[in-house]
């Protein structure tokens, strides 16, 4: 703890009986400290100091906000201060504290951020005061296994990740040729998509199982978040537009719900999603 956050955190002391507003105002003004990111919340002062850690001022130490960790130091006149590190713990109780600070679904409106991890989305949201709120992706889900490792941590935007050599079901293609084999499916502004037998086989036996689970899986997130989350669908490398179109059609039939899909961002994929109709498309990422 040095001088400079200590007298922050006196300044911040005696501000308290104040209202929000000029709380805001006067220490949002003070070197040190990230303007945007002062906020009241009973008799304790939120803020975070320029290297990017948590500093918290209460009138005392019984009504200091509960779940945050620091460092405790006594201020003037029985105040205290928590000056903290950005952890799990401290994101966990801006969630906590503060609603907007936790996930938001991806279809809550375009230009929320995305991050890839739930604490450092709490922070950064916190800091900047956006009360919009931000995105929060899990890392990459092909099993059930992932699947409950995602749901123990905040998320609000699960990535099922559907297809590849690992997924193979070399029985299944005879059932999908049945359905897609000799079609055309006619998309706007380009020519149309035709799935010979080869191609429908290929496409069922490749992503048979990982619809399967995407089914399963989905039910599993409805049940947990009801209608708190979106979904995201991650192709394999190198999918081509009937990859795309194949997955959005079986999705669909298996009551599958999904507001993003990924890689897909060339023209041909374009036109699929228009065709098709109310998911985003995302480009690929190291995430």
């Amino acid at each position: 703890m040095n001088d400079e956050i200590r007298s922050i955190a006196e300044r911040a002391l005696a501000l308290m009986p104040k209202g929000a507003e000029e709380i805001v105002c006067r220490l949002g003004a003070e070197e040190g400290i990230r303007p945007a990111s002062v906020h009241k919340l009973g008799r304790n002062i939120l803020m975070m100091t320029d290297d990017g850690s948590l500093l918290l001022v209460a009138d005392y130490a019984g009504v200091m906000a509960d779940g945050f960790e620091g460092e405790l130091f006594a201020l003037s006149d029985g105040g205290v201060a928590l000056y903290g590190a950005r952890t799990g713990g401290n994101a966990a109780a801006l969630r906590r504290h503060f609603h907007w600070c936790a996930p938001v679904p991806l279809r809550k409106g375009e230009g929320i951020p995305v991050f890839y991890d739930c604490d450092e989305a709490a922070f950064a949201v916190f800091e900047a005061d956006s009360r919009e709120g931000a995105v929060v992706a899990s890392p990459l889900i092909s099993d059930f296994a992932e699947l409950d490792r995602a749901c123990s941590r905040p998320a609000s935007l699960f990535r099922f990740h559907l297809g590849g050599g690992e997924c193979r079901n070399s029985g299944a293609g005879g059932a999908y040729a049945a359905v897609y084999a000799g079609k055309h499916f006619v998309l706007s502004g380009r020519e149309d998509l035709f799935f010979s037998e080869e191609t429908a086989r290929f496409l069922g036996e490749s992503y048979h199982g990982s619809l399967e689970f995407a089914r399963k899986g989905y039910g599993v997130l409805r049940s947990r978040y009801g209608g708190a989350f979106d979904l995201g669908i991650v192709l394999p490398d190198g999918a081509r537009a009937e990859d795309h179109l194949f997955v959005v059609r079986e999705l669909r039939k298996r009551g599958v719900g999904f507001a993003m899909l990924q890689p897909g961002c060339e023209e041909e994929h374009r036109a699929v999603a228009r065709a098709y109709g109310g998911y985003q498309l995302a480009k690929e990422t190291d995430q």
